[in-house]
C-alpha cells in the first residue's frame, strides 16, 4: 500500500506541477493580453487627445479668422456710413446731397402749407401769354396793349413773388436742417 500511496503522491506532485506551469503559463499570457490592451488603450487615448487638441487648436483658429474679418467688416460699414468722414472725403457729393435733400424736403413742406391754407400755385401758365401776333415784324417789340389794371400786375406779381419765396424759404430750411444735423452728429459721441 505504500506503494500506491506513494505513486498517488507522485502523481499528485506530477498534477500539482503541471498544473503550476499550466497557471504560470495562463498568468503570462493574461499579463500579455493586459499589457498590450493597456498599451492599445494608452496609444487611443493619446491619439484621441491629439486629434481632439488639433480640432480643438483647428476651432479656435478658425474663430479667431471669423471673428477678425467681422471686426475688419463692422469697421468697414462703420467707416462707409460715417457721415462725418464721409463728408470730409467727397465734400462736394455731400453738399449736393444735403442740398438736394433740403429742396425735396422744401418743395414737399412747402406743397402741404398750400394744400393746407388753400391757396394753389398757377405755375407759370399764369404769367400773362403773349402770342405770335402781338410781336410787331420788323422791331420784334411787342405792340402796345392796353395796360392791365394795378391791382391786377401786382397780384400776379405777389403769386409769382410767393412761389419764389416759398422755394426760397425750403432751400433755407433744408440748408438749416443739414447743419443742424452735422452739429448733432459732432456734439454726439
Amino acid at each position: 500500500m505504500e506503494d500506491q500511496n506513494e505513486s498517488v503522491m507522485k502523481e499528485m506532485e506530477a498534477t500539482r506541477t503541471s498544473l503550476t506551469q499550466k497557471l504560470e503559463a495562463l498568468e503570462s499570457h493574461v499579463a500579455g493580453a493586459v499589457e498590450k490592451a493597456t498599451n492599445t488603450a494608452t496609444a487611443i487615448v493619446e491619439n484621441v487627445k491629439e486629434t481632439v487638441q488639433g480640432v480643438t487648436d483647428n476651432v479656435k483658429e478658425t474663430v479667431h479668422d471669423v471673428t477678425e474679418k467681422v471686426e475688419s467688416g463692422v469697421e468697414s460699414v462703420a467707416d462707409t456710413f460715417n457721415v462725418s468722414r464721409q463728408t470730409e472725403r467727397h465734400p462736394w457729393v455731400s453738399f449736393g446731397l444735403a442740398t438736394t435733400v433740403g429742396c425735396m424736403l422744401g418743395y414737399t413742406l412747402s406743397r402741404r402749407a398750400s394744400r393746407s391754407s388753400g391757396s394753389t400755385y398757377a405755375g407759370p401758365s399764369a404769367a400773362p401769354q403773349r402770342s405770335f401776333e402781338t410781336w410787331q415784324v420788323g422791331g420784334g417789340m411787342p405792340q402796345s396793349q392796353p395796360a392791365a389794371a394795378p391791382s391786377q400786375k401786382a397780384a400776379q406779381q405777389e403769386v409769382w413773388f410767393a412761389e419764389e419765396l416759398r422755394r426760397l424759404k425750403g432751400l433755407a430750411v433744408g440748408a438749416l436742417m443739414g447743419l443742424a444735423r452735422d452739429m448733432v452728429q459732432k456734439a454726439l459721441p
